[in-house]
């Protein structure tokens, strides 16, 4: 089982963090969240580990900053959660970031990575969406 958890800014995922009232930016998070609820579009793993999606979700968190100030700024996160299930996980050696391509406004993501193996960090970025994770698994 490979669990995926994502945190990300709204400015990352839809390219704005304030609060959608327009017809246009609803329509910027809802096809946000279907993306984010397909993650093998997302992080490609090879082909020959068959991995499959068992649980997909994703939400928008909208919160609100500096509650003790006059000022108060909206900010929106979006959520998402995976569980993929991969019928020869050894055959995992690289992950793919196919998610630059997908959501334009990131530059990197943080990874965590938690396996039998040991917990180990990772920082991806656009310009090289490729993790080597031989022997992870």
């Amino acid at each position: 089982m490979i669990v995926i958890e994502l945190g990300a800014p709204g400015f990352d995922i839809v390219d704005f963090e304030y609060e959608a009232t327009s017809e246009a930016d609803l329509a910027k998070i809802d096809a946000a969240i279907a993306t984010l609820q397909a993650p093998l579009k997302l992080f490609v793993f090879p082909e020959a580990a068959g991995c499959s999606v068992t649980e997909a979700s994703a939400r928008l968190i909208e919160e609100d900053d500096h509650d003790d100030h006059a000022d108060k700024a909206q900010h929106t996160e979006f959520s998402a959660a995976n569980v993929l299930s991969c019928t020869a996980p050894d055959a995992i050696d690289t992950i793919t970031f196919a998610y630059f391509s997908a959501l334009e406004h990131t530059e990197e993501l943080e990874i965590q990575m938690v396996t039998a193996v040991g917990t180990q960090a990772f920082e991806v970025a656009r310009d090289t969406p490729n993790l080597d994770v031989r022997g992870a698994f």
